[in-house]
């Protein structure tokens, strides 16, 4: 599902956004999701998605380990951002094609499709989020996708916790020069 090639138009059934989140998303002040605008046609919703300025994660090439764990951790931070406009952070949909950087100042948007609830759906819902940048991941880099699928899974780790762990990454990154 490639938002460019649908000419940035999703379509769901009309109760798959609540009217709330559609308020919210509705009045271009959520700053972690990209601007949108909804319209319903023959009881489905259509969402319309204004992404000028920014590029899907999908069809980035990023080159540097220090610029995945960047763009990495803005992904985690525009999430859980969600939360602070009453939106619930794990049922964001997170992949290559929901994931917009703005290429210039590295600034992480997020298209908001609604995606399943239960625990076991967020944790693979994040795992293959990491699938999507381990791609991109030189082999030294590998370790550290390891570590972070390890602290999801087992640790159980919160969010905000995760968003800790990838700032430690990105510091033994930057402090080791890791390529």
């Amino acid at each position: 599902m490639n938002l460019r090639d649908m000419n940035y138009e999703y379509e769901l059934p009309e109760e798959a956004i609540r009217p709330f989140e559609r308020k919210v998303l509705e009045s271009g002040l959520c700053d972690f999701a990209v601007p949108m605008s909804f319209f319903r046609y023959q009881g489905k919703q259509i969402i319309k998605y204004e992404c000028s300025g920014y590029i899907a994660l999908s069809d980035m090439r990023l080159n540097e380990l220090k610029d995945i764990f960047e763009v990495l951790e803005q992904t985690m931070l525009a999430l859980k951002k969600s939360g602070e406009f009453l939106m619930n952070p794990d049922k964001i949909t997170l992949n290559g094609d929901t994931v917009y950087v703005h290429y210039k100042h590295k600034d992480v948007r997020l298209a908001y499709i609604p995606g399943a609830l239960d625990n076991n759906e967020k944790c693979r819902n994040l795992i293959e989020f990491f699938q999507v940048l381990k791609e991109q991941t030189p082999e030294s880099g590998m370790e550290y996708f390891d570590r972070l699928e390890k602290e999801l899974t087992q640790n159980n780790r919160s969010l905000s916790d995760l968003i800790t762990v990838i700032g430690e990454i990105r510091r033994e990154i930057y402090l080791c020069d890791i390529q």
